[in-house]
């Protein structure tokens, strides 16, 4: 089921730290409502993140992230599109500096982890995943005062956990969290990417089989 407008679901989902069946609500409202910005805080994010999503980066545009990252040295998410800024010009270690700089000043920034974690598996590195995420599967667990979370944190999450676990071959764990993503979203292209990975890997398995017999 695909996200529409400002609808929210609540989802009970399985907490694989414990086997047990915790519950959050994941939300489609604009994820500044969750964190509770000011109006001028929405505005700058919302125009810096335009800027992100495009992938236009320039100096100037980074210069510009700069200028409010001075002015609300508080917002992780402006560090966040620093990093992607670099990132997209193809500057890597300047891009890396700054979310290792995020890391330490939001250590409990979601999108931070997330994208340290994609470096991980990009290095072969994907074993000190479960490191960086405290041991901890689902977002319940690893934010326990939380109770809600927004489709977007949901989605980048188990897109990093279906990476580390395909890895580990815990294949049911993959499924487990590709059936959630595709209720979530079953548009996203981190949904898509993984039906597709699913897809080759029961290809694979099927072909396997059939040589076999």
């Amino acid at each position: 089921m695909a996200k529409s407008g400002t609808r929210k679901r609540n989802r009970r989902v399985n907490d694989l730290n414990k086997n047990e069946t915790v519950s959050y609500r994941v939300s489609y409202d604009s994820i500044d409502d969750i964190f509770g910005l000011s109006d001028s805080e929405r505005k700058v994010i919302s125009r810096l993140w335009k800027l992100a999503k495009m992938g236009k980066m320039n100096a100037k545009k980074i210069l510009e992230i700069e200028a409010a990252i001075a002015q609300y040295p508080n917002l992780p998410q402006l560090y966040n599109y620093l990093y992607i800024g670099y990132d997209s010009i193809g500057d890597s270690d300047k891009a890396r500096e700054v979310l290792e700089n995020t890391m330490r000043i939001f250590p409990g920034y979601l999108f931070c982890k997330v994208n340290y974690a994609m470096i991980l598996i990009n290095e072969d590195r994907y074993k000190e995943i479960p490191k960086l995420f405290g041991n901890n599967y689902d977002l319940k667990t690893l934010y326990p005062q939380r109770e809600v979370f927004h489709y977007s944190e949901f989605l980048a999450f188990s897109y990093i956990m279906v990476q580390y676990f395909y890895r580990e071959k815990d294949i049911k764990r993959v499924r487990l969290y590709y059936n959630s993503m595709e209720k979530i979203d079953d548009s996203d292209t981190r949904t898509k990417l993984v039906r597709e990975l699913l897809s080759k890997y029961d290809a694979m398995m099927n072909r396997s089989i059939y040589d076999n017999l």
